[in-house]
């Protein structure tokens, strides 16, 4: 028996990103305020930036010299430098529901001055979301891009608040080019092909025959011609194929089959009747048919 089966679809959701959108940073170089090469200041003012925890040692503005330091920055001319305090830009972007949010900076390792550890914080409002913790290991006098990820979920209270960037150390440590972004979360349908439902068969037959009288046999000279003699049988049978366990009215497949089987008559109009074609039982089957069709 032949049994189909229709395969259902569900969607399900795939996440994407848009492109990615800057998020500005104010003096994300540093080159803000000018120095020239070898200077620097102490505590500060830095634009943008502020120092909020171990507040006492020296952090600001630097513009090192391969002649003078052994290095220079990663971009421009200066970099952020700190000997401990914690150092915090607050940035004009709030987190928004359903987005990915990148932070990257180049952590610069100044040569042959203490080693190099450092940390890097990204901030929703009083929540720390991600965080590097001296992860990297940049040679003396180069420099190793520390990214940071988090994605925020279509909603919950972290939802609209003010994004925050930290940078720190526990001794001298360099930074340079920070950057954020921002990618809006998309979700992009596909289609997965369900299981298999499994099926149920019913079977309804009928047959019948129809066949002509046969002529009581009189006397005749030898040669006479006997009324033919026809047999002609019909055999139908439908089959529908139902799923077991799925809502009434929902039919998978419906299967009609139609079978003839025709007796061809046993003495040919043109044929006499003789003994030996009597023997000769000159029979024939007509062709079988079938069809099926489906909702």
């Amino acid at each position: 028996m032949h049994r189909t089966i229709l395969a259902s679809s569900a969607a399900l959701l795939c996440v994407g990103y848009a492109n990615a959108q800057p998020i500005p940073i104010t003096n994300f170089s540093f080159e803000d305020p000018v120095f020239g090469p070898g200077g620097f200041n102490g505590n500060g003012p830095v634009p943008g930036w502020a120092a909020v925890a171990n507040i006492g040692q020296s952090w600001g503005v630097f513009y090192p010299t391969v002649a003078t330091w052994g290095y220079i920055t990663s971009l421009g001319h200066q970099l952020l430098y700190t000997n401990g305090p914690t150092i915090e830009h607050v940035t004009s972007a709030q987190s928004q529901a359903s987005t990915t949010y990148t932070l990257q900076v180049d952590v610069v390792n100044r040569p042959n001055f203490g080693a190099n550890s450092y940390f890097i914080e990204l901030y929703a409002g009083a929540t720390l979301i991600a965080r590097d913790d001296n992860s990297l290991h940049p040679p003396a006098g180069g420099y190793l891009v520390s990214t940071l990820t988090h994605s925020f979920p279509s909603s919950g209270p972290l939802i609209g608040q003010t994004l925050r960037i930290r940078l720190g150390g526990l001794n001298q440590t360099n930074f340079d080019n920070v950057r954020l972004s921002s990618a809006r979360q998309r979700a992009t349908p596909t289609v997965t092909a369900a299981p298999h439902l499994p099926c149920s068969t019913s079977m309804t037959l009928s047959a019948s025959t129809t066949a002509s009288p046969r002529a009581t046999r009189t006397p005749t000279a030898m040669g006479a011609r006997p009324p033919p003699f026809s047999t002609s049988t019909t055999l139908s049978a439908s089959i529908t194929a139902l799923p077991r366990d799925v809502p009434d009215g929902r039919v998978l497949s419906v299967t009609s089959v139609c079978a003839v089987l025709l007796r061809k008559p046993r003495h040919s109009s043109d044929q006499p009747f003789t003994r030996a074609s009597r023997r000769g039982r000159n029979t024939g089957y007509g062709h079988t048919t079938a069809h099926r069709s489906f909702p």
